[in-house]
């Protein structure tokens, strides 16, 4: 059967395995009565993947489904993408993405505390894609999507929303480019009119390349977002600017600078104008090809933008990290973010300083590899802990996930 495929250019592959994950948050109630809570959430899961694929010069074809089974839940994820040349400049891209979900509680001494429903989602993706230059691309694209559960209420409604939208991509010599990118977004909820909302965004994205050496990109997001409510109606812009030196082949340095502005149609206590921003500087070691070392501060900052408010902080942090990377063997990379916010007003009722410790790590060790795949451990676990100066206020979440699985 393989052999059939092979001749008529159509390649298979299948990935199949057991995994499982837990998380849990640790909180406090305040009532009457003060206590702490733990809210755990556990999967046990076998899954097995197969992979669809016809790539020719002037034609693709590209299919995968994705069945897990698990303690709480059968879940389905189906993928299908075609793309032709109708003539040397055009060509069409067609995809469309279908999930099913369904929690079926049958097992519930092995459950959690979490409350889940049911649902199917369908996306469907039309483009056409024209070069109009050598290194000129304009793609026109709508995107529909559905979002249905078994049982919707006021938190999980049922949707609809329209994506339609315009790319451009534009070489600048051989290693920068210019993406600009505008989309018009509605979303009708049902029986949920106030959630319904008409979205204009645009994207502005610059990679640019200075030699070997020396890397820049800078992006700006800006959208408008208009509800029937005024009350949620905003305004968002966000630039990104971020600069890469290497000094050597072993040590480099980053610069990267993150604003985001928010302006309501109109502000309550809920929603408020803001500004917030981040800086953060990183120094890159790298001993060796495969393993590097990474470093330096971070600075956060939040400020409402027509008076302080509760929800104003600064934020200190200091970020470490090292990546292991050895493309046939194994993949590690571990991040360890530790600092302390504090508020503009410390002693009020809806938040108190804290100082935070946010672990990660991420892994994939090939065990045991063949031509086409082999046996692959991934694991994945993420440690969040806050200590407040109101101890009422502490929070700590963990998140662990491990996977084996066969690829062939």
């Amino acid at each position: 059967m393989r052999l059939i495929l092979i001749v008529i250019g159509l390649l298979i592959r299948n990935d199949a395995g057991i995994g499982g994950d837990y998380s849990t948050q640790r909180y406090t109630i305040t009532d009457t009565i003060t206590k702490d809570t733990t809210s755990p959430g556990a999967e046990l899961r076998t899954f097995w993947t197969i992979y669809l694929n016809n790539d020719k010069p002037a034609r693709n074809l590209q299919s995968e489904n994705a069945i897990s089974i698990s303690n709480v839940s059968i879940h389905d994820r189906f993928h299908f993408g075609f793309s032709t040349e109708l003539n040397p400049k055009i060509r069409l891209q067609a995809t469309a993405d279908g999930e099913l979900r369904y929690y079926h509680h049958y097992l519930p001494l092995l459950g959690d505390t979490l409350q889940r429903n049911s649902y199917f989602n369908n996306n469907l993706k039309l483009g056409v894609g024209s070069r109009f230059l050598n290194n000129l691309t304009v793609t026109i694209q709508e995107n529909i999507e559905l979002h249905h559960y078994l049982s919707s209420d006021t938190f999980t409604y049922n949707y609809f929303i329209n994506r339609a939208g315009v790319i451009a991509n534009l070489n600048i010599g051989e290693l920068s480019l210019i993406t600009l990118n505008y989309n018009y977004n509605r979303l009708w909820a049902q029986n949920q009119s106030e959630q319904n909302y008409a979205e204009n965004k645009f994207n502005l994205d610059l990679d640019n390349y200075l030699g070997t050496d020396l890397h820049l990109t800078f992006s700006d997001y800006f959208t408008r977002r208009s509800y029937a409510n005024r009350l949620r109606s905003y305004w968002e812009v966000e630039p990104q600017f971020s600069c890469g030196w290497d000094f050597s082949p072993q040590i480099g340095l980053k610069v990267d600078e993150n604003l985001r502005l928010t302006w309501f149609d109109e502000t309550t206590a809920v929603y408020q104008n803001q500004a917030e921003n981040r800086i953060g500087l990183g120094l890159e070691f790298r001993p060796g090809s495969i393993l590097t070392f990474s470093l330096g501060p971070q600075f956060d900052v939040s400020r409402s933008l027509a008076h302080p408010t509760d929800q104003d902080y600064r934020e200190l942090a200091l970020y470490l990290g090292a990546d292991l990377f050895k493309s046939d063997w194994v993949w590690l990379s571990i991040e360890d973010r530790f600092g302390e916010r504090r508020y503009l007003f410390s002693d009020s009722g809806f938040q108190s300083d804290y100082r935070f410790n946010e672990f990660s790590l991420f892994g994939n060790w090939k065990i045991i590899p063949t031509s086409r795949g082999g046996f692959n451990l991934e694991v994945m676990v993420s440690i969040a802990p806050e200590w407040h100066q109101e101890a009422v206020d502490n929070l700590a979440a963990t998140y662990c996930l491990l996977e084996l699985k066969y690829s062939w």
